[in-house]
């Protein structure tokens, strides 16, 4: 296991705090958990806690899934979950649905949320969410490219009648254009649950840690198209076999390495699943 992670839960754990710019009147209490919220915590197994020191072999996170001890407001996830729903529309036609589900929903709060960004001024909520967690990947990971990383989230709603992608690695190119675009992968993608997931049919994130393996022999050994068919075709493969899956309640942060193949379950219960997705990436090392 690579150093700076800790497993199982630590009761006695002090929970990670990131000030947030413009947000002194939000206190950064622990979410207030429910028994019921408690019991459910429980998955990934792996803890990335407070009291970890920076990781040291941050190339093997790329294919760990673990939970991350963060203390985010609750008063920034109602608020944050309330406007992405004010202002949330599924799209007018399939392709502007896919699109949506593909890159983000809410594209008008992702686009104020980049320009709050580089002006380095941290008002609306889901710039102070992305603050916080930049923050914390920063004193984890300390090779993390600021420049590269978290802009622009992902703001993901799920519902019943929603479309479902299957497993894979983010940075794909599209099929249409993977004979001129080669793969990027991200070093890992960071999700924070704004509704409590309690199980696959909430619309859970799914992964299958077990294929990371493949995923990073065929990075070592393929480039090109060749490599972008290869790891589609892992993702074909995890999605004919069981996934483990992301639990816990709204304020749930997770880390998802790079090299993990991963979509949301199906939700099949009513009401939403609210999610914001961001994808870190290393500083690149000069050859």
């Amino acid at each position: 296991m690579p150093r700076g992670f800790s497993r199982p839960w630590r009761a006695n754990s002090t929970a990670f705090v990131i000030p947030l710019q413009g947000a002194s009147a939000v206190s950064p209490c622990r979410i207030t958990t429910t028994r019921k919220q408690k019991k459910i915590m429980d998955t990934p197994d792996m803890l990335l806690s407070a009291n970890d020191t920076p990781v040291t072999n941050e190339d093997a996170c790329r294919d760990s899934v673990m939970r991350l001890e963060l203390r985010i407001p609750s008063e920034l996830i109602t608020r944050l979950r309330k406007e992405i729903l004010a202002t949330y529309h599924p799209g007018k036609d399939e392709a502007e649905r896919q699109k949506y589900a593909y890159e983000s929903a809410c594209p008008a709060m992702v686009d104020a949320c980049k320009a709050e960004w580089h002006a380095k001024q941290h008002a609306q909520p889901l710039t102070k969410l992305s603050a916080l967690v930049a923050g914390a990947m920063k004193q984890w990971f300390t090779s993390i490219d600021m420049d590269a990383s978290f802009m622009p989230p992902q703001i993901a709603v799920r519902t019943n009648d929603d479309l479902v992608f299957g497993a894979h690695v983010d940075g794909l190119p599209p099929v249409e254009e993977e004979e001129e675009k080669d793969s990027k992968l991200p070093f890992a993608v960071v999700g924070i649950y704004l509704d409590e997931v309690s199980g696959k049919q909430d619309g859970a994130l799914q992964y299958w840690p077990t294929h990371a393996a493949t995923v990073r022999q065929n990075l070592a050994t393929l480039s090109g198209v060749s490599l972008t068919r290869a790891l589609r075709a892992v993702g074909d493969t995890c999605n004919a076999q069981p996934a483990e899956a992301v639990i816990g309640p709204a304020g749930h942060a997770y880390f998802v390495g790079g090299n993990v193949p991963h979509c949301n379950h199906d939700r099949t219960v009513e009401g939403e699943r609210v999610a914001v997705y961001y994808r870190l990436y290393l500083q690149e090392t000069p050859s």
